[in-house]
């Protein structure tokens, strides 16, 4: 095995915080770099670099999804007035 993919898919599923599936899925949908081990089980196995990227590609997904608009000058002045 390639000393790189030594992360397993239930680390992976912790980090995250999402169940076994969900990783499984991600892989499927080639969301996230992984290698499949030869045999009857085939388990999965994932780099650092494979985690870090798709940490990467989340962060940029919130921020295009979340983007940070200016506070507009008066909102400060309409909080004061409701109160």
């Amino acid at each position: 095995m390639d000393d790189k993919y030594q992360i397993t898919i239930d680390e992976v599923a912790e980090t995250f915080n999402v169940t076994r599936e969900t990783v499984r899925r991600w892989c499927r949908e080639r969301k996230i770099g992984y290698i499949k081990l030869p045999g009857e089980k085939g388990e999965y196995r994932f780099s650092k670099n494979d985690v870090e990227n798709f940490i990467k590609t989340l962060n940029m997904k919130a921020a295009v999804k979340f983007p940070k608009y200016p506070k507009p000058d008066n909102v400060e002045d309409k909080l004061n007035e409701e109160k």
